[in-house]
């Protein structure tokens, strides 16, 4: 993985038998908040239909509004070009209002943030791994992990942590719960021309029937 803030440079920084890519390669950009959304738009660029890699997006430190899903730009050939997004708030040790003389500092992140960005990514659906609610936002919410990096803390609504498959799709995805702690199968009516390998429900009736036989 590559995950760099100037998107720009990689084109000049790729082997000479780059060609489409290879597939075990991916690159990324981190955008913080909606002002520089346009690294997603640079990134893209590198993208054709023939491509081998993947891009994604790191949305880490989450220190603003982003809104990429309903931007006509965006929207219509880079966001949903995205193979994966990662969010989360930003660790530190405290605020210049805490703490002066603090070295690692955070800056807020607002749960709502959060919030729409699972939102976008489901709506085209984007595979999202939601990696910490951050300090800031572990104090408001006087979570017991330092950084909010427990997932078995969070409300089950942002408990997402997605993994691309090689079939793009929300519904496709791998992630896990704090209530499972393994992967839960999203059900969807193409995996379940395999019923048993589907998802964890699908499995259970396949198996009922099994031993009915």
């Amino acid at each position: 993985q590559i995950l760099t803030k100037r998107p720009e440079r990689i084109a000049d920084h790729l082997p000479a038998d780059w060609g489409y890519g290879y597939h075990n390669v991916w690159l990324g950009t981190t955008i913080e908040n909606d002002n520089s959304k346009h690294r997603l738009i640079t990134l893209s660029n590198l993208k054709t239909t023939s491509s081998k890699f993947k891009i994604f997006v790191s949305y880490e430190p989450a220190i603003g509004y982003l809104d990429m899903a309903y931007d006509d730009v965006l929207t219509s050939y880079a966001f949903e070009q995205l193979d994966w997004l990662i969010v989360g708030g930003e660790s530190g040790n405290g605020t210049i209002a805490e703490d002066p003389k603090t070295k690692w500092k955070y800056r807020k992140c607002n749960l709502v943030w959060i919030e729409y960005i699972i939102k976008q990514c489901r709506k085209y659906h984007i595979p999202v791994f939601v990696k910490q609610m951050g300090t800031y936002l572990a104090k408001e919410m006087k979570l017991k992990a330092r950084h909010g990096d427990d997932v078995s803390e969070w409300p089950e609504y942002y408990q997402k942590q997605m993994f691309p498959l090689k079939d793009k799709g929300w519904e496709n995805q791998l992630y896990w719960t704090a209530a499972h702690l393994k992967p839960i199968r999203i059900h969807s009516e193409e995996n379940c021309k395999n019923r048993d390998t589907c998802c964890d429900e699908c499995e259970k009736n396949f198996k009922e029937l099994q031993n009915q036989k």
